[in-house]
């Protein structure tokens, strides 16, 4: 293992490990897409679907929708729709992964380890409770280090929401500390 907390394969087995293992869940379509209101949902989606030992994962979770608008003061909601665990974190434009080897690293030399960290000061369940939302700045979201945390489908703690309080005209940008591939942006209203 490499670093504390770094690597896609450690993050990945991590999150097997704190949220369970599961069977697939397909990609669902009930999403609020980009509705220019006063809140927005986003959706983790997607299957961890081909795992060969030593060799390599297919994954295709991802943000449904990648970008939303919400207006100041407007409720963000994150929705587990996989059977695996995911953060919506507020990274800024530079921190979001680029590469292959930016996902790879994001929990030695990224954003991803601190947010993990926030997340599980008391250590990984069963050792520890999750917070399940990190404030780093104001109320609501409204800086990097924000973050929400959900759990797998049937975990009891699929959906988290908060209050969007950056300021009208900000984009934000967010990513999974646990699949730092997954990617978005929220532009506040």
């Amino acid at each position: 293992m490499k670093g504390k907390l770094g690597g896609f394969v450690v993050v990945t087995v991590m999150s097997l490990l704190v949220f369970g293992l599961g069977g697939a869940h397909a990609d669902t379509e009930h999403t609020t897409e980009d509705n220019g209101g006063h809140a927005a949902e986003v959706h983790a989606v997607g299957l961890d679907t081909v795992f060969a030992p030593n060799q390599f994962i297919k994954s295709t979770f991802h943000f449904k929708p990648g970008h939303v608008s919400v207006d100041h003061g407007g409720t963000l909601t994150f929705v587990d729709d996989t059977t695996d665990g995911h953060t919506l974190s507020l990274v800024t434009a530079a921190d979001v992964p680029k590469t292959a080897a930016d996902v790879n690293n994001c929990g030695d030399t990224g954003p991803c380890g601190p947010i993990l960290q926030a997340h599980f000061p008391h250590g990984f369940p069963p050792a520890g409770t999750p917070v399940p939302v990190v404030n780093q700045g104001g109320p609501g979201f409204d800086v990097p280090g924000d973050s929400l945390l959900v759990g797998p489908k049937g975990s009891g703690f699929e959906v988290n929401s908060v209050t969007v309080s950056a300021p009208s005209g900000t984009e934000l940008h967010f990513i999974c500390a646990i699949h730092a591939w997954m990617q978005g942006t929220i532009e506040v209203n």
